[in-house]
């Protein structure tokens, strides 16, 4: 989960209670163990796993395994954010049934490979 939070307000009070929500509600081990558990996705802390307020979702013994034994960080690349854009325009051409699954990911290939030879 990816998630990026703004404080709008010169008010040192109000951007201590928002930091304070969001800590509570997001960051924070309980909350991120509470919204994970009502959300249904995994948590990016391990310490969230040992959590009281986490209740894991089916198969996540599986996807534990699979993280632990083939799980790594992204390469940091340039072309990370037009790859990521690229496979999401793909998965909503597919969900709407405008593109087969194989056609959406070539297309979204040739189109995020284009020049990549020149980013290196």
């Amino acid at each position: 989960m990816a998630w990026a939070f703004g404080i709008f307000t010169d008010d040192p009070d109000k951007q201590q209670a928002a930091f304070d929500f969001l800590q509570r509600t997001y960051v924070g081990e309980e909350g991120m163990a509470r919204f994970i558990t009502r959300d249904g996705s995994m948590p990016v802390r391990s310490s969230v796993y040992d959590s009281p307020e986490f209740e894991p979702i089916p198969f996540i013994d599986e996807f534990l395994t699979i993280l632990e034994e083939e799980g790594r960080p992204r390469p940091a690349a340039l072309t990370y954010n037009s790859i990521s854009v690229q496979l999401q325009i793909a998965i909503s051409q597919v969900v709407s049934g405008s593109k087969t699954p194989e056609q959406a990911l070539e297309d979204a290939w040739e189109i995020a490979t284009f020049g990549m030879e020149d980013v290196e």
